[in-house]
């Protein structure tokens, strides 16, 4: 598995930029977020049914310092 993204031919890298253009089109709602910041928002919104007043919900709490200490 390529693991930086100097491993990906420019094949497969126009690959995974028409599948995110896909998905974004297809949800509308993409935002990329780190794994361990993903990950955290799955921890307390739980994993399926999740929306928009959520996310939003979390990233007024991330950006008001709220897991900041969770981050350093």
């Amino acid at each position: 598995m390529n693991s930086k993204i100097g491993d990906f031919t420019v094949n497969e890298l126009e690959q995974i930029k028409n599948e995110c253009v896909r998905l974004h089109l297809n949800y509308g709602l993409g935002i990329p977020l780190t794994k361990k910041i993903h990950n955290l928002f799955h921890e307390i919104y739980g994993t399926s049914n999740n929306n928009e007043i959520q996310f939003n919900e979390f990233r007024n709490r991330y950006e008001n310092g709220e897991f900041e200490a969770l981050f350093n």
